[in-house]
């Protein structure tokens, strides 16, 4: 389902083609459910997974129409993670810094992670190759 690839700067990135054990080793089970759901659905519109943006890497992103897709894991944990005062800080600020960078950033919580979701990310990346943002 992945492959390993180089962008213009270097930068390693895995976008959706063949899946491969290291790829796999290296997600979240939220992100891996993400993925498999994810090529089932959608299996021409490519992410790239771990992209790079300044200092923040992004779960997935649609690299063409600057749509960001993060996993928010441990969501139902309290004080821990991205529910944490500090995780829900950081996050904000992450989503602003992309946004004034022209990107869309769509958060999934793990019960999110299904079919009608995931439809709406692929109207929001089909939307914005129209516009051609």
């Amino acid at each position: 389902m992945a492959r390993c690839d180089r962008t213009s700067t270097g930068d390693r990135f895995f976008k959706y083609t063949k899946m491969d054990n290291s790829t796999i080793k290296s997600m979240t089970s939220l992100e891996l459910e993400f993925a498999t759901l994810w090529e089932e659905l959608y299996p021409n519109i490519d992410l790239v997974f771990q992209y790079r943006v300044k200092r923040y890497r992004l779960d997935f992103c649609h690299v063409e129409t600057k749509t960001a897709i993060e996993c928010q894991g441990g969501t139902w944990t309290a004080g821990l993670g991205h529910s944490s005062g500090k995780g829900i800080e950081s996050d904000c600020k992450k989503f602003c810094t992309l946004a004034s960078m022209g990107f869309v950033v769509l958060p999934l919580t793990c019960k999110m992670i299904t079919s009608q979701w995931l439809d709406a990310i692929a109207q929001t990346i089909n939307l914005r190759l129209e516009k051609s943002i």
